[in-house]
């Protein structure tokens, strides 16, 4: 029997585009036999696309994402609209 991995982190890649995410999803899929119940990352939407379009993840895979990322992103919304100043 394989032990197959319990984690897999794609931290770097130079192109963060649906396709390039698509790509390293089939390649780990055909060449390791990735499958996941559960993914977890930033909020680049191009992921969320990516597994989205890839067939071989089940339709009710678990897409969850950071919790630092969010509210990153929420304070670089708030910050740009003026309702949070850059400082607090």
């Amino acid at each position: 029997m394989h032990n197959k991995p319990k984690i897999i982190s794609l931290a770097l890649t130079k192109y963060t585009d649906h396709i390039s995410y698509s790509k390293i999803f089939t390649y780990l899929n055909k060449n390791h036999k990735f499958t996941a119940k559960i993914i977890h990352s930033d909020y680049e939407k191009a992921i969320s696309i990516a597994i989205k379009e890839n067939k071989f993840f089940d339709k009710n895979i678990i897409h969850s994402r950071c919790f630092f990322h969010f509210s990153q992103m929420l304070k670089n919304k708030l910050s740009k609209t003026g309702i949070l100043k850059k400082n607090e």
